[in-house]
């Protein structure tokens, strides 16, 4: 069973060992359970430690600390015994007894040991530095060029297919609409119905219809949005209280070249991978005169 010491007492033991100088810490990690210790009876007092416990804090701290401490008071601060002082044994370093002679070679062989396992570590550590700059340096690399990256892969994105049943479409719509008379209404089917025809082809939304910023555009106006949902929103209503009176239904206004936005000149390609127009204007007479 070891001793107890009062904080005090391992504060002056932390000092010596290159630990703390500071009463505060030790308390501190006695209170995070770091540093073993028990409540004495009265608080005034503090904690009690007891030393085996310290020498284990010590030793996870400061590695080989202890040992390289207990082999220096051996071999350096060596005192004579009381015997030896009544044979008028003197200590020198020239002139040493065998079994002194043999406890140094033992001790130095430790301090050799003890000196490349420090050494060790320091190139361990050194090492793990050196990864820990190199991955700090390549994210912040990663982090200037980032948006420049991300740009360039969005531009290259191919454009995704965007596709939509008719059974949801008119759900969707009929969802927006008020009043409620006006939903089931054969005029307003009529005009969702086209919407739906001139919005898609064959399920999906047509490519005249879908920019490179993956938006889509609205055939009637020039609403466009990321999500069909939000598009519908701001164009089903307006669209339907427009024409629920007239007799016509709605027709897909035509885009012009100086309506078209930087980069979505690619979504208005023709079928066929041509290139040469940039409106649905152009398209058509592009078809027709290759017909």
């Amino acid at each position: 069973m070891g001793r107890f010491l009062t904080t005090h007492q391992a504060l002056k033991i932390l000092h010596s060992h290159y630990i703390t100088d500071s009463l505060q810490m030790v308390v501190r990690w006695i209170r995070e359970g770091k540093l073993p210790a028990e409540r004495t009876k009265n608080r005034r007092d503090g904690y009690l430690i007891l030393d085996t416990d310290l020498d284990e804090f010590i030793e996870e701290r400061m590695p080989g600390m202890i040992q390289m401490r207990e082999v220096y008071q051996e071999t350096w601060m060596y005192e004579p015994s009381p015997l030896e002082h009544k044979k008028h044994v003197s200590f020198s370093p020239t002139k040493t007894s065998p079994n002194l002679e043999e406890r140094m070679s033992v001790q130095e062989k430790r301090i050799e040991d003890l000196a490349k396992h420090f050494e060790l570590h320091k190139k361990e550590h050194m090492s793990s530095q050196t990864k820990i700059q190199e991955l700090l340096n390549k994210l912040i690399r990663q982090g200037l060029n980032g948006k420049g990256k991300e740009k360039e892969k969005k531009e290259n994105t191919p454009l995704q297919p965007v596709l939509i049943a008719w059974e949801e479409f008119i759900h969707q719509c009929k969802e927006l609409l008020v009043p409620e008379e006006k939903k089931e209404h054969e005029k307003t089917i009529q005009i969702l119905n086209k919407y739906y025809e001139d919005l898609t082809e064959g399920g999906a939304i047509k490519k005249e219809y879908l920019t490179v910023k993956n938006k889509i555009r609205c055939p009637y106006n020039d609403k466009k949005s990321g999500d069909l949902k939000k598009l519908l929103k701001e164009t089903v209503q307006p669209l339907v209280d427009e024409y629920f009176n007239k007799e016509e239904l709605p027709h897909p206004k035509r885009i012009k070249k100086g309506e078209i936005e930087d980069g979505e000149q690619e979504s208005l390609k023709f079928p066929d991978g041509d290139s040469k127009g940039t409106s649905v204007v152009e398209k058509n007479k592009f078809h027709s005169q290759k017909s």
